[in-house]
Order: structure tokens, then sequence, then C-alpha cells
């Protein structure tokens, strides 16, 4: 007796003989950025920009880790996005904004930002992970606050699904913190980049739709 075992995979699921499993990420859910502070006119040139670590309010092991993580995150979100022609990435916080400011002007920068962690739950596959953030911007020459945007991020743990011919297995991404950040600065980042490279208007007007 010849027994044959047929099955089939790709990367969003597998196909077995009397199954077909269905690999589900979870995605990360968010509202829109929150806008407090925006400059009403573009600049007269395209600034460089100084991107300093996170602070992170709360209190958690180990912090510095987590700082020089979530930075390298949205540094390279941004970079990504050329977000600004030129974006430099510090690797230490200075203890004041005068500080900064002097540090990121010898540089060469025209302004600097100041990214903030106000809310971190990482429950890795066990449990939700929420990240809320707030991205402050400030002129190197005068400490001028540019811009202020707050966003928030979480992906929730979802037990999998299961059918009669098929399971939706869902998936917690390995570092669930790194993926809110990078989708919370891609979410951010569209009116700076406009106002950096001098588009108008920074924020264009939505497009209207029938539904």
């Amino acid at each position: 007796m010849i027994g044959l075992v047929c099955a089939c995979s790709s990367q969003y699921g597998e196909i077995h003989l009397n199954e077909i499993e269905i690999k589900c990420p979870q995605p990360v859910y968010r509202a829109s950025p929150d806008y407090l502070i925006y400059p009403m006119h573009i600049p007269s040139f395209h600034p460089v920009a100084a991107l300093f670590p996170f602070r992170i309010k709360q209190d958690i092991t180990p912090r510095e880790y987590m700082q020089r993580e979530m930075t390298r995150v949205l540094y390279a979100s941004w970079l990504k996005h050329r977000v600004f022609v030129k974006l430099l990435l510090f690797s230490s916080s200075p203890k004041s904004m005068r500080k900064a400011a002097e540090i990121a002007s010898k540089a060469g920068c025209d302004v600097m930002i100041m990214p903030q962690i106000t809310y971190c739950l990482l429950g890795g596959e066990s449990g939700d992970s929420i990240i809320a953030m707030k991205i402050d911007i400030y002129s190197c020459s005068d400490l001028k606050l540019i811009w202020s945007i707050t966003h928030m991020g979480k992906i929730e743990h979802a037990l999998n699904e299961d059918y009669v011919f098929f399971r939706i297995n869902k998936r917690i991404p390995f570092a669930a913190g790194a993926v809110i950040i990078d989708r919370l600065a891609t979410d951010i980042y569209p009116p700076i980049k406009r106002w950096a490279w001098q588009i108008y208007p920074i924020f264009p007007p939505r497009k209207k739709t029938l539904f």
C-alpha cells in the first residue's frame, strides 16, 4: 500500500490534503495623526534635519536599547521616503534643548527632530502591543516649535480562527514595536516632506469620493 501526501506552500499560506492554512499578519490599527502645531508657510530653502533619540516617559528596561532601536526605525523610514533633503542621526540625547540646537547647528542642520514615546505596551506574542508617540520639530536658530504631531498604533493579540475547510493563523510580528513605529512614521511624514521640499499646499485637499 502506498500512501500519498500532497501539500504546497507560499509566504501567505499552506495547502495540505485536507486543510488550507492561511498565514495572516496582524494589522496595525490606528487613526489619523494629530497635527497639533504646523507651519502656515513653506520655508525659503530645503532644511537639513537632525534626529535625536526618542525620549521615553515610562520606566522601561532596557531604556537605552529601546531608545536606540526605535530611533533607528524612525530614521530608516524617513530616510527611505526622503522626507528631508538631508537627515542626520545623532546617537545621544542632549541634556537641554539649547545644547541640542548647538550640536545640530554645528553639524549644519537647520531643524532638529525631538521624538517622544508617551506610552508603550509591548505584549509580545501573548498580548496587545500599543505605542503612542509625539514628534516635535524645532528651529535650531531660535528654538521655535515648527511641528508637533501625536499618533498612536496598536497590534492586537488574536486567536487563530478554525473553519471547516481552512484555518487562519494570525501571526504577531517578531518586533511588534518596530512595526508600529514604522507604520506611524509613514503616516506622519507626507505633510512634513511637502513642507521640507517646498511643495505647496502643505496639506493638499482630500479627493472627494462618492462613498
